[in-house]
């Protein structure tokens, strides 16, 4: 019988999950792993913005609006939302007083 639907979970936040331990081969597999998913993903970006005019338009109108970025970084923003007229890193932000 599940009996959770009577648990008040007001103000209790749910307990932490464990997070799985790694040697240290396993975790640098994994974040090289991780690093060329990214690239990959990047190289796909580039490739479709350079694919025709109007795609190339829209990025460098995108690019116009932001600040000094690695282009990298401009295509993966681009890619998540190209109505952003803003692109700051943390730490600009922080110093513009605002949080992200």
């Amino acid at each position: 019988m599940d009996l959770s639907k009577f648990l008040s979970t007001q103000g209790h936040e749910p307990a932490p999950q464990p997070q799985p331990t790694y040697t240290r081969e396993a975790y640098a597999t994994q974040k090289q792993a991780e690093r060329e998913a990214l690239w990959n993903h990047v190289d796909e970006l580039s490739s479709r913005a350079f694919s025709d005019g109007e795609a190339l338009q829209g990025l460098l109108e995108f690019t116009a609006h932001c600040n000094r970025q690695r282009t990298a970084n401009l295509l993966l923003l681009y890619d998540q939302n190209p109505a952003i007229t803003m692109a700051r890193t943390f730490e600009a932000w922080r110093q513009a007083g605002r949080s992200v």
